[in-house]
């Protein structure tokens, strides 16, 4: 099984929000520290999304309490399909971030995730019309939670302007 685990020092944690016709989405980036290691990031998400429907595979976003009662999370993410697996551990993230993420999913049916990379301290994403995901649900310290499914929806897609599947607008 090929098996790449990244941690802290490979990638940060970014809170992200985007405004759409039906008001502000939070989502989140993750930012390389290289514009490389982003699209390496993205191309395996791609081959993941890309696995035939008969491939196990597995894509868990989960935070975790850093310590008890503690205000920090770690996002780990556990990508897998096939023989491949990708791991990312993102320790230090603020819970109120966690908080803002999971309200926006209670007007949204989704949140986003992006990717990119740092310059200087400048986030520069990959093409967000190239390489963004949808996710509709997140994991917290064991408990799923899951975005409002009839929550307010753009008509169009806020990365590639183009109509979501079975949107009515």
């Amino acid at each position: 099984m090929s098996d790449l685990e990244l941690r802290s020092f490979d990638v940060r944690f970014l809170l992200m929000r985007i405004t759409v016709d039906v008001g502000s989405i939070t989502g989140m980036a993750l930012a390389y520290n290289t514009e490389e290691a982003a699209h390496d990031f993205y191309s395996f998400v791609h081959k993941y999304l890309t696995a035939a429907g008969s491939v196990p595979r597995q894509f868990l976003l989960e935070f975790v309490s850093e310590a008890e009662n503690s205000d920090q999370l770690r996002l780990d993410i556990d990508i897998s399909f096939s023989d491949n697996r990708r791991r990312v551990s993102v320790p230090s993230i603020k819970r109120t971030d966690i908080d803002e993420l999971v309200t926006s999913m209670s007007v949204y049916p989704f949140y986003f995730l992006i990717a990119g990379h740092m310059d200087n301290y400048e986030f520069i994403p990959l093409d967000p019309k190239s390489y963004h995901l949808f996710k509709a649900d997140i994991i917290i310290d064991g408990e799923r939670i899951t975005a409002n499914n009839h929550g307010m929806r753009p008509a169009n897609n806020p990365f590639t302007g183009n109509p979501f599947p079975g949107s009515k607008r």
